[in-house]
């Protein structure tokens, strides 16, 4: 570990060695209480239907992922049609909102 320390004048590094360096105050009582309240708002938010498989958020690597499955499975037709539901010939055309919805689609198409 390395630790800098600066001094601005002479005076200032024999007050350090001599007193040691000053406390740093902190304000427990008004950072505490709107740490707890902030958690409390935040727990409150939490609901059962935000931790549903559908409610998570998918990259482009595991939507891509999911529609070759559905390609290798389905063929080239069945995902064209998949694709062109969302309005687009390919996956960098949906937009990273609806990912969601096509991994969920997929799998319906997959699992049917």
């Amino acid at each position: 570990m390395k630790i800098t320390v600066e001094f601005d004048s002479l005076e200032e590094f024999n007050s350090f060695q001599k007193e040691g360096p000053v406390p740093v105050k902190k304000k427990p009582a008004e950072s505490e209480e709107k740490a707890d309240s902030r958690e409390a708002v935040e727990e409150e938010k939490v609901t059962p239907q935000e931790t549903d498989e559908e409610e998570k958020v998918y990259t482009k690597e595991e939507t891509r992922a999911i529609l070759m499955k559905v390609k290798k499975e389905k063929g080239n037709e069945v995902l064209s049609q998949l694709l062109g539901s969302f309005g687009a010939s390919k996956l960098t055309e949906i937009d990273s909102t609806d990912y969601p919805e096509v991994v969920r689609k997929s799998e319906e198409l997959l699992n049917a």
